[in-house]
């Protein structure tokens, strides 16, 4: 799937898809993706040497290959159980594609900004009651890696930290959510994520089994990392690999 899609001001537009199949999106009638806030579309192109990358504004292939990586990665682990490439969230959310340093797209993220609600989460739980009337909570999901680059080593994992952290401080957000499931929930508590609730979920679009409601206080994120010693409390203020868009100061 490719977009006709134009990066040029912070002004609204509808994208109509140019069709490179057949399938049919029972989400987006007549093929027009409903209009989307422009720079929605992000980049990490890693380097040659080990851990290092550049983040940048992304166009429209790089969001038809973040689509196509997270199709690729969930059909392989769910099967016919994941039937489509996208749904509305993705014509309001950010997302992220990860390319190796000869281009090959090997990992996406989606994040759902604190002006861009209704979280996937927002049905299940009362977060004003949990987070606080005043909190701007964004939602990570759709984290797909191929399987080849799904090492620490690889900086993947790090570079998609750098850059949702990125957005985050830029647009204020006050928490990162996430619907963890059992065998991913390891990583978000090294992350330092903590369940929001008792209550467990079955994921509304994923049959991952049970999923925990997950919540990391960003607000005072930079000094609990340091007080941890946390192997990704540096990325939080290096700036070198951000795009001008993304920087502070």
């Amino acid at each position: 799937m490719l977009l006709n899609l134009a990066l040029d001001s912070d002004d609204l537009l509808t994208i109509r898809r140019h069709a490179v199949s057949n399938a049919a999106d029972t989400r987006t009638p007549g093929g027009v993706i409903p209009a989307i806030r422009l720079g929605r579309v992000w980049r990490v192109d890693l380097g040659v040497r080990r851990r290092t990358w550049t983040i940048a504004p992304g166009g429209d292939v790089d969001r038809a290959d973040a689509l196509a990586i997270r199709h690729r990665v969930y059909e392989e682990r769910f099967g016919n159980a994941w039937p489509v490439e996208e749904d509305a969230i993705d014509a309001r959310a950010f997302l992220c594609v990860v390319r190796l340093p000869d281009g090959r797209p090997v990992a996406s993220l989606r994040l759902i900004g604190a002006d861009d609600r209704p979280l996937e989460l927002d049905p299940m739980l009362p977060l004003p009651a949990l987070l606080g009337a005043d909190a701007r909570p964004g939602e990570l999901n759709r984290f797909a890696i191929l399987r080849e680059c799904r090492g620490m080593s690889t900086g993947v994992h790090m570079a998609l930290f750098q850059w949702s952290f990125a957005l985050a401080r830029r647009d204020q957000y006050t928490h990162f959510l996430v619907l963890a499931p059992h065998d991913v929930r390891p990583i978000y508590e090294f992350l330092l994520f903590h369940p929001v609730s008792t209550q467990r979920f079955h994921h509304p679009w994923i049959p991952a089994g049970p999923c925990t409601p997950m919540a990391l206080e960003l607000r005072d994120v930079g000094a609990r990392y340091q007080a941890a010693r946390h192997a990704f409390a540096p990325l939080l203020d290096r700036q070198d690999a951000l795009a001008p868009e993304l920087r502070i100061g």
